[in-house]
């Protein structure tokens, strides 16, 4: 087994690759874009009309063409009935039905708040449906923000990734395989050193690194579908 020393590359490289972890879990999770061609979006966009013209709605048919403020964008803040803000999404529209709103609307985008009284049932689902997606996001994210972090402490607690993988196996999983093609090539034998663990010293959770690396090969390789 060749010998791999730890250098700065190598921190980044691990780095990145447990980014790109991340992302594929991300990705797989989904993201709260709406088809022009569903029914979810003619609701939304009539929506947001409807609650930009509330003031004055009877206005809405009366205003000539050319005074009607057209957008191609608008965030949309979805508030729940106890007043805090929940979902908060960009809603693009196709250049041949865009948003027709009051002429004192301003700014390049605009945000308007829906109440969740006002919506439709399945725009409600389709936002109880975001919001849950955006809460599964953010613990994916932490969740690798923390792996990153301690994997960054551990290995650079150590003069090379064989003593780094010889100490926590659990750590392969996030090595890039470039690096584990290396340190798997034939070399002099070198000599033998006395192992010291820390991983209980650096705050090393190993339970995290080892289930979370599972569930991310089993979830990106189709296993959880």
């Amino acid at each position: 087994m060749a010998y791999v020393r730890k250098t700065l590359q190598l921190l980044s490289d691990v780095t990145d690759h447990v980014r790109a972890m991340k992302d594929r879990e991300l990705t797989l999770l989904g993201n709260s874009n709406i088809d022009s061609a569903t029914p979810i979006y003619a609701e939304l966009r009539e929506q947001i009309q409807k609650q930009a013209w509330s003031q004055a709605p009877n206005l809405r048919s009366l205003m000539p063409n050319e005074w009607v403020k057209e957008k191609s964008e608008a965030y949309v803040m979805y508030r729940l009935p106890d007043g805090n803000r929940s979902t908060r999404m960009m809603f693009t529209t196709g250049e041949t039905d865009k948003l027709k709103l009051p002429p004192n609307i301003d700014g390049w985008r605009w945000e308007v708040t829906v109440e969740r009284e006002q919506a439709t049932p399945s725009l409600d689902k389709w936002y109880e449906d975001a919001s849950n997606r955006d809460k599964q996001a953010q613990v994916i994210a932490e969740k690798y923000s923390t792996i990153g972090e301690q994997l960054h402490k551990f290995i650079d607690s150590h003069a090379s990734l064989n003593a780094a993988l010889k100490e926590m196996p659990q750590l392969e999983m996030y090595i890039p395989d470039s690096y584990m093609t290396k340190l798997r090539a034939a070399s002099a034998p070198r000599v033998k050193q006395e192992r010291v663990d820390n991983r209980e010293a650096l705050g090393i959770d190993t339970d995290l690194l080892a289930s979370s690396a599972i569930a991310h090969r089993i979830a990106t390789s189709g296993g959880g579908s």
